[in-house]
């Protein structure tokens, strides 16, 4: 998530994590997690919970009204006016944009990729980055049999919370990292990271078994943020700055391996 996403979703996201919650409020927040010595990434967290969570229901339920009206219909947006009034306090003054870019991430949430688009970026992938975008593994564009190394056209932002199909938010992926390792995530404050505690000065080994994949796309998607937001890029841009994941390594070794703790991009 970022603040000049290229999604409506992700818009979306941006609208409630920067306007409806005042910055004072995330300032008092992270002045109180200070005692973790990683108040900023707890602060983040919460915050882009608290975003993707409320558009994840914007967009959801949208979708469900939507089953019953045409997004053009003038009787989806009484209900869907409804539905934010009865399931949101919004304040009046804000309202009408939340209407507006809440009705785009739904309409983008049920946008298919055309086959000319999906056929194009199945060529630009085989010719110039025949690679999984997360992990790095080879692709097989030969599609005989499913298989973890399959390529896969992935919506970096998920359709779910409002990704549209189109080439700016869609990069190529091996079947297993699209289906397993980023699991449909819209940012790397979903995951279970608070579950990660390796101990001090964890080993390759103990790495490797106990930082799932789920874990280290996270680590990845975290890296890619904070590129995307220093760089001013969009997220696709990041993903293709930074690179697939490398070793995975602790940072701090006075600390434990723990979430904040772990690195796995090179940053050069």
């Amino acid at each position: 998530m970022i603040s000049y996403g290229a999604t409506d979703g992700e818009q979306l996201c941006a609208l409630l994590r920067y306007k409806l919650v005042g910055e004072a409020s995330w300032s008092t927040l992270a002045y109180e997690l200070r005692f973790t010595s990683h108040e900023d990434s707890w602060s983040k967290c919460f915050q882009q919970i608290l975003a993707v969570n409320a558009a994840g229901r914007i967009v959801a339920g949208g979708g469900s009204l939507a089953g019953d009206h045409n997004l053009d219909d003038p009787q989806f947006d009484h209900t869907f006016r409804e539905f934010l009034q009865g399931t949101f306090a919004i304040a009046r003054s804000q309202f009408e944009e939340v209407f507006r870019q809440g009705k785009r991430a739904v309409k983008a949430s049920r946008s298919q990729t055309s086959p000319r688009l999906a056929e194009q970026i199945k060529t630009w992938a085989e010719r110039h980055h025949p690679h999984c975008y997360i992990c790095g593994q080879t692709l097989n564009f030969v599609l005989k049999a499913p298989e973890y190394r399959d390529y896969t056209a992935d919506h970096i932002w998920p359709r779910a919370y409002g990704g549209n199909s189109e080439k700016e938010n869609i990069l190529p992926a091996c079947r297993e990292c699209n289906s397993k390792k980023k699991s449909g995530f819209a940012t790397w404050a979903m995951t279970s990271f608070q579950s990660v505690s390796l101990g001090l000065k964890p080993s390759g080994e103990t790495l490797s078994s106990r930082v799932s994949g789920e874990h280290r796309f996270a680590l990845h998607y975290k890296a890619v943020q904070t590129v995307a937001e220093k760089g001013q890029m969009t997220l696709k841009e990041a993903f293709l700055s930074i690179g697939p994941w490398a070793t995975l390594r602790v940072i701090d070794p006075t600390d434990v391996g723990h979430f904040f703790n772990l690195r796995i991009h090179n940053e050069a």
